[in-house]
């Protein structure tokens, strides 16, 4: 991991704690191994615990730096090369949420705090921007790929664009 990505967790943080805490209760419940890769905790589950979508097992759920893997999607086999691309665009994106979060929750809590003398509105709802997001872009992204028709899960733009990005590592390589 370079160095320059431990910056990242400056404003991440809060979400990482929770998701890990979640991570590892699932996975030692499930008899999983961890395995701490360049974007965070991973639990490595056995593959009849990954959800079936359209008849593929999931083979990756990343949680913002974490998630789960099967173990389909780990090891060294060109199957782990592509899941790990995959869900690290979803890492990707949940640290550009979270930066964004963090800068509009500054702007919005300097305005109530300091312009209008709300201390508590201020922390408040500052820290529900920055903390709500995240979840708000990718419940978005699943309601308007259902208003467009497309299949909920597959057609949410950051799912079509993880693919994509993940596609193109694969060829590049």
């Amino acid at each position: 991991m370079k160095k320059t990505r431990l910056l990242t967790y400056l404003w991440t943080f809060v979400w990482d704690l929770i998701m890990w805490f979640v991570i590892a209760q699932v996975t030692i419940a499930r008899g999983g191994k961890f395995a701490w890769q360049d974007y965070g905790l991973w639990g490595i589950l056995p593959t009849r615990y990954m959800r079936k979508r359209r008849g593929k097992g999931i083979r990756g759920i990343a949680l913002c730096h974490g998630g789960f893997l099967s173990k389909v999607g780990f090891g060294d086999s060109e199957d782990t090369t592509e899941t790990e691309a995959h869900e690290g665009v979803h890492v990707e994106l949940y640290e550009v949420c979270t930066l964004v979060g963090l800068v509009l929750g500054l702007i919005v809590f300097t305005w109530l705090f300091f312009g209008l003398n709300t201390p508590i509105s201020a922390c408040v709802l500052g820290g529900l921007i920055w903390l709500g997001l995240y979840p708000a872009v990718i419940g978005a992204g699943h309601v308007v790929a259902k208003v467009r028709g497309e299949d909920i899960y597959l057609g949410a733009s950051h799912e079509e664009a993880a693919r994509a990005i993940a596609a193109d590592k694969m060829e590049s390589q």
